[in-house]
């Protein structure tokens, strides 16, 4: 549906404003990943270890729909602030709005809970359903580009739409019992996430504040040629990377607690299988760069097929770092190391951004951008050989 969606709302409301709607989605998906405070991992791995407890997962359910409940109280007014702040003659007011509906979406995301239970179909259906509705409001009611509001309120209903009917899918399904709010049980699972949060939200907030230093060097224009590249690997990164690593997780968290032998095994078998994956679709890029903008794009965006060299091995990059970080790092609850390793590059990567944009462009940023998250790669690979050596050694030792 993204080679329906994508080529229809380019060539419908044009590169500058395609790079603003595009824009106010990604300000709130970092706002949205503050909701979502790593739950993801850390409450799925908690879950696949007690599914069979149904007052434990019930209780699980509805502390962190009260975690996020707690977090949004403070966060929704720095949103607002946040969006106005940075508000121009095209980012109006009414693109805020839509953009608070996808924020509020993110209290009732629940894929958390299908992860745990391994019950990955729902994870499908809904992702689908959600694509889906996007697809059909845009199709209906984007016309032209004085439209490009609407692009933004159609992924706002359709993520609040899925996310509420999941969640209320799971009370149903699963005879979720009520449990009532409890403070201390509140703080203890912000406290048991806190890295795995920290972590996501340092990716994700380097990643934003490069869109936010780009948006203020470059015209419209050139942010939407940087969005409409970045979108490419977004694309591969949803569909590839993220839709397999997250239901992957709970089940190497599980194996590694059970047999540390067997988890490696399957870890060495999936990182081949997404390399070999990532790096084919690598070369697709390199090669068929023309063709992949004007079937995405059109005419008018034509210069995005010189950029796609610069970041064709990104999806690459990342699906690395998910393996060592992610499955790696985090299965070994060393959430902490992957969230030092992510300041430490993100550090590095927005102080080039400050120094050299003028001078680099959009081009240099790009450049920036996939060298960062090699070293996010790079550094990952090292802490994970180091720390399972270690422990190697420490199993033998008592063995």
């Amino acid at each position: 549906m993204p080679l329906i969606l994508i080529p229809y709302v380019s060539r419908t409301i044009g590169l500058a404003r395609y790079g603003i709607s595009e824009f106010s989605i990604e300000l709130a998906a970092f706002f949205g990943t503050i909701i979502l405070y790593g739950f993801d991992f850390t409450m799925s791995k908690f879950l696949s270890r007690n599914r069979n407890n149904k007052s434990y997962f019930s209780n699980l359910f509805w502390n962190v729909f009260y975690s996020r409940i707690s977090i949004s109280i403070v966060l929704i007014p720095v949103f607002w602030l946040t969006g106005i702040y940075f508000l121009d003659d095209l980012f109006t007011r009414t693109v805020l709005l839509y953009s608070f509906l996808f924020l509020i979406s993110r209290l009732f995301s629940s894929w958390w809970f299908f992860q745990g239970m391994e019950n990955i179909k729902w994870i499908a259906i809904g992702n689908f359903l959600t694509k889906a509705l996007i697809l059909a409001f845009v199709l209906l009611f984007v016309k032209n580009e004085n439209d490009y509001p609407l692009v933004v309120l159609g992924f706002g209903i359709s993520q609040f739409l899925i996310n509420f009917a999941a969640w209320c899918w799971i009370i149903f399904k699963y005879k979720i019992k009520f449990f009532i709010f409890r403070l201390a049980e509140i703080f203890k699972l912000l406290k048991d996430s806190f890295f795995t949060f920290l972590n996501e939200f340092l990716i994700l907030m380097f990643t934003t504040v490069n869109i936010l230093i780009v948006k203020n060097f470059l015209s419209a224009e050139e942010l939407g040629l940087y969005v409409a590249t970045m979108k490419v690997v977004i694309i591969i990164q949803n569909l590839v990377i993220q839709s397999v690593s997250k239901s992957l997780y709970p089940n190497l968290a599980l194996a590694f607690n059970k047999n540390r032998t067997a988890y490696k095994h399957k870890l060495e078998k999936f990182r081949n299988l997404l390399g070999l994956v990532l790096i084919t679709l690598a070369l697709v890029i390199i090669f068929g760069k023309e063709l992949i903008v004007q079937l995405l794009f059109g005419s008018d965006f034509s210069k995005v097929s010189s950029l796609l060299v610069y970041v064709s091995f990104l999806p690459f990059f990342i699906g690395m770092t998910n393996i060592y970080g992610w499955q790696g790092l985090y299965v070994m609850n060393r959430e902490r190391t992957m969230s030092f390793i992510s300041l430490f590059v993100g550090i590095l990567s927005v102080s080039s951004l400050l120094l050299l944009i003028e001078s680099v462009g959009v081009k240099g940023v790009l450049i920036i951008r996939s060298l960062s998250e090699l070293m996010i790669l790079t550094i990952a690979y090292f802490f994970f050989e180091k720390i399972w050596k270690s422990e190697q050694k420490n199993a033998s030792r008592v063995g």
